[in-house]
């Protein structure tokens, strides 16, 4: 509970023997006087020292691995590497991850951001093998691989106010990017290198009561994220999304409640479809849609504390379980149909 822990010798003789605590301030190591060489009264004693002041220059001083994580995404898992400087206004990221909704491409990214001055900036680049489907000249459903190199800038405007136990960030942002498509197999058939600039606007809007150490997740908040991406060239290629999540308490004290609306709608007649990481209902292949509706529900709960390390490596806090359920509606427009998951 917090006491200091004291011992003391009893007779097993006497009945009168009584137990004293002895406290912490009455203890020989504890007890200072001013002729020891430590300790002592320092308040007649007097510590002035002039500092001059100077700019603070460097901004890759201090750099260094800062931290390794893995993305428990469900449609794109990945592993994160960030380092992070000094006063913490750069960091630097390096990452890999699987996107499921396209039959496990893998992508290599990092991001450059740069939080010195305001608003924020950062700096992509990533690498990816890309496999979508979409709506032939034919009216047939096809697929296609290419290699996609994408380079681009992002301005954020990242805002946050705490008030109590809640916390309430709004971040917007907007990102220009130049991507390079090769490598480009469409229905049997090699298609030319394609070059074209695109564009990404959104905000996430955000507020969560605190968390404590053992919860797993938020007893109450919410959050909303919209994201709207563009070909600057045109505008034959577009996409929408969004998602709203409603944070509230279970049964017990470190339960979790989540819900979830979801929404995603990108025409299948774009021949260049934006990478997909729409978490679609479990327990099924991707459907092939131009718009989907989800909305689900999970209960988290904690069942095992191991707390056991691995080779230095990691280390398991925590063993807990999610019991979900999720409902989908996907509309292929051209077709007029509708298919039901859940």
């Amino acid at each position: 509970m917090g006491y200091i822990i004291s011992k003391q010798s009893l007779s097993a003789n006497s009945e009168n023997t009584t137990f004293k605590i002895t406290e912490p301030s009455e203890m020989d190591i504890f007890k200072t006087t001013a002729n020891k060489s430590e300790g002592g009264n320092i308040l007649d004693k007097n510590y002035s020292n002039n500092y001059k002041s100077k700019s603070y220059n460097g901004l890759f001083r201090g750099l260094k691995l800062h931290s390794w994580n893995i993305s428990p995404s469900l449609s794109n898992p990945g592993l994160n590497i960030t380092m992070i400087n000094l006063l913490q206004d750069l960091s630097i990221n390096f990452g890999s991850s699987i996107n499921r909704n396209e039959n496990n491409a893998i992508s290599y990214n990092s991001k450059f951001v740069l939080a010195r001055y305001y608003p924020q900036l950062s700096l992509i680049a990533q690498q990816a093998k890309r496999e979508t489907d979409y709506y032939s000249a034919a009216d047939t459903f096809a697929n296609q691989n290419f290699s996609e190199t994408k380079f681009g800038a992002e301005i954020a405007l990242p805002l946050s106010w705490i008030k109590g136990n809640f916390n309430t960030k709004f971040l917007p942002q907007i990102g220009i990017y130049c991507n390079n498509l090769k490598e480009i197999i469409a229905e049997g058939r090699t298609l030319a290198n394609n070059n074209f600039s695109s564009t990404q606007l959104g905000f996430l809007f955000s507020s969560k009561r605190r968390r404590a150490y053992q919860n797993v997740g938020t007893r109450l908040g919410f959050e909303v994220n919209v994201n709207y991406q563009a070909d600057l060239n045109s505008i034959s290629s577009e996409k929408m999304e969004g998602n709203a999540r409603l944070f509230l308490p279970g049964f017990f004290k470190n339960h979790n409640v989540t819900a979830t609306a979801a929404y995603q709608k990108e025409m299948l007649t774009n021949l260049y479809q934006y990478a997909d990481v729409f978490e679609y209902p479990r327990g099924f292949i991707t459907p092939i849609n131009d718009e989907f509706k989800l909305i689900k529900a999970e209960y988290q709960l904690p069942l095992l504390y191991p707390d056991k390390g691995f080779a230095g490596i990691t280390y398991f806090k925590r063993v807990r379980a999610n019991i979900f359920y999720d409902y989908g509606v996907g509309e292929n427009i051209k077709l007029n149909k509708s298919t039901v998951y859940n």
